[in-house]
């Protein structure tokens, strides 16, 4: 979850999801992000980048999802519950 506070942004991320079994799946992603107000300030900064590892089981109200994440700029550790879908 990103909140941008700047004019401009660039954002690289990918995903990778496995099936485990019936309806349980492991997530492991990454991510690059740059936020600056000018893009001759993205060329001359260093960017952010966070990786997560997620587990979800589907549900019959929807998916429950667990996942872990961390970034670079504070490494601080953080823990996201999620149950249903999204609105």
């Amino acid at each position: 979850f990103t909140e941008i506070a700047q004019n401009s942004v660039l954002k690289l991320s990918g995903d990778i999801r496995y099936n485990i079994g019936r309806g349980h799946y492991a997530e492991a992603g990454a991510a690059y992000m740059q936020n600056k107000n000018t893009f001759k300030e993205m060329i001359r900064s260093k960017g952010m980048w966070g990786m997560k590892v997620s587990y979800a089981y589907n549900a019959l109200f929807g998916p429950i999802t667990v996942t872990y994440s961390t970034c670079d700029e504070y490494w601080k550790n953080a823990v996201y519950i999620s149950v249903g879908y999204y609105f």
